[in-house]
């Protein structure tokens, strides 16, 4: 712990980069670690000066049920004082680390949020983002399956010790000089963002936007804003900066995203938005890999990130949030589709039981999403609109008042082509997984292009079919055409698949 103290105390003093924490921002419950036995501390009538330091748990529950919870019922309880030795052992360990690095205050989300009340778990995971934003330092247990893993685990002692170096001698003009080859530290970040924590959905917003964190797990590691360490690399001079990645969406994308959503020349705001689109999705594309206990929190997980963007953009987008999407974007940003990794042998998922969010969003199926704009690093030069988006809106719980979280309704109004079609449905099986396109036929019995279904092709067997041209790009030699399928309910229709039309390109 000396080492994790070390870092910290370093990084508090010299990094200016992760000393932004919001002064007005406190957490509505703390529990205060400095006694034997622990208590919940409410803030609402205090001052942020009294817990300016405060750390956070990152764990997974995995499950658990037989550890105590705030409840209205335990709320008075809590406040008196909480027996240590009832409490799983990640929550043990997490307190003893909290003392060891010097702080009084620590935020675990079961014990800080009342279990019991809708209202209040809709108004703490509305500024989930920020509590972690503004912790003065973020404890995981990066290795934990549940509540009763902990963080200091069983490791190999070989990948604990510092590498040998093997020594050989050069011939020089002075005579013999002798090299040492090193090896890499056997522990690394990839150790990191292979855990067992990194593939939670929660958790990707956690480490995104906690300005330190402490991974205890396969080794000690330490990430902040301004670099990394490990125990056999305390001054990160042989780890790669990288931060906590998760495939693609590494330091080299959040800032990237950030960067894209602050205000810009008029001249500029085109390219701006292009590039929002791009790395937005690809954050996306990212975050909806990973799993999370109850999917219909694919939205709330994802707040906070949402909520910094628009902090940074000064305005600009505010009131530009719709779904997991932005309005500025929404014609591209509409063109998701289902992704490779969502099919995993079993072909295209169902929608999500009891999700209100609206078809048009990639939050309203499970699984991972896509978009093939998205992986554009330079936006194709010829491109050509069909579509324009008249209104947009959301409903979201009156708690949320960034709009960011749970969504329970919404509409889209755009004027555009309705192609009369229908579908036949092509199965393509390989090694790893299986894969289901339409053939999209129009009123003449030709094909116009195939379709990726979002869910289940076999869910939507009634009404009419309509293949709709969002927009023609230049791709080469030859000209794609992006749009979405929709089946019409009465008067409304709702989105059912992506659609692509490949044609030469006309000279």
């Amino acid at each position: 712990m000396n080492l994790a103290r070390g870092w910290l105390e370093r990084c508090s003093a010299h990094h200016a980069i992760c000393n932004q924490q919001d002064p007005d921002f406190i957490p509505t419950r703390l529990l205060d670690v400095r006694g034997p036995a622990i208590r919940l501390t409410l803030t609402e009538s205090k001052k942020r000066k009294e817990y300016t330091k405060y750390c956070c748990l990152s764990h997974c529950w995995g499950g658990v049920t037989d550890m105590p919870l705030l409840k209205t019922t335990t709320l008075k309880s809590f406040v008196s004082g909480i027996d240590i030795t009832t409490l799983p052992r990640t929550f043990q360990d997490a307190i003893l680390i909290t003392r060891q690095l010097g702080v009084r205050y620590l935020w675990i989300d079961s014990l800080c949020i009342v279990q019991d009340s809708a209202e209040d778990w809709a108004k703490e995971a509305a500024v989930m983002g920020k509590i972690y934003q503004n912790g003065h330092c973020t404890i995981s247990a990066a290795e934990a399956a549940s509540g009763h893993g902990g963080c200091f685990v069983r490791r190999n002692p070989l990948n604990c010790n510092p590498p040998l170096g093997y020594p050989s001698v050069q011939p020089s003009a002075s005579g013999a000089e002798i090299e040492v080859d090193v090896p890499a530290p056997r522990l690394t970040m990839v150790d990191v963002f292979t855990s067992k924590l990194a593939s939670r959905g929660w958790v990707f917003q956690e480490a995104l936007l906690s300005p330190r964190i402490l991974y205890f797990g396969r080794g000690l590691f330490w990430n902040c804003k301004a670099g990394q360490a490990s125990e056999l690399d305390p001054l990160g001079r042989g780890i790669l900066h990288m931060g906590m990645q998760y495939g693609p969406a590494t330091d080299a994308i959040f800032p990237k995203l950030l960067e894209s959503s602050r205000p810009g020349r008029a001249r500029k705001r085109s390219a701006a938005s292009k590039k929002l689109h791009r790395e937005w999705m690809r954050l996306v594309a990212t975050y909806s890999r990973l799993q999370l206990t109850f999917e219909n929190d694919r939205l709330p997980a994802l707040a906070g990130i949402a909520q910094t963007v628009m902090s940074l953009a000064g305005g600009v987008l505010k009131g530009q949030y719709l779904a997991g999407m932005w309005k500025c974007t929404l014609v591209f940003d509409l063109l998701w589709s289902q992704g490779a990794a969502a099919l995993d042998g079993h072909g295209p998922r169902p929608r999500l039981d009891r999700n209100e969010c609206p078809s048009w969003s990639w939050a309203s199926i499970g699984g991972a999403v896509e978009s093939y704009l998205g992986t554009w690093q330079d936006w194709p030069g010829g491109m050509e609109l069909f579509v324009d988006i008249v209104s947009a809106t959301t409903e979201c719980d009156p708690l949320d008042t960034a709009r960011t979280g749970k969504v329970t309704g919404g509409d889209l109004t755009m004027e555009c082509i309705p192609i009369p079609c229908h579908v036949e449905a092509r199965k393509y099986a390989t090694v790893d997984m299986v894969e289901v396109h339409w053939r999209l036929i129009d009123g003449e019995g030709k094909e116009i292009g195939k379709a990726t279904p979002d869910t289940n092709p076999n869910e939507f067997v009634d009404g009419a079919t309509f293949a709709v041209p969002f927009l023609r790009i230049e791709d080469g030699s030859e000209m794609e055409l992006h749009g979405l399928v929709l089946v019409q309910k009465g008067d409304v229709f709702a989105r059912v698949a992506k659609w692509t039309a490949t044609t030469p390109k006309v000279s």
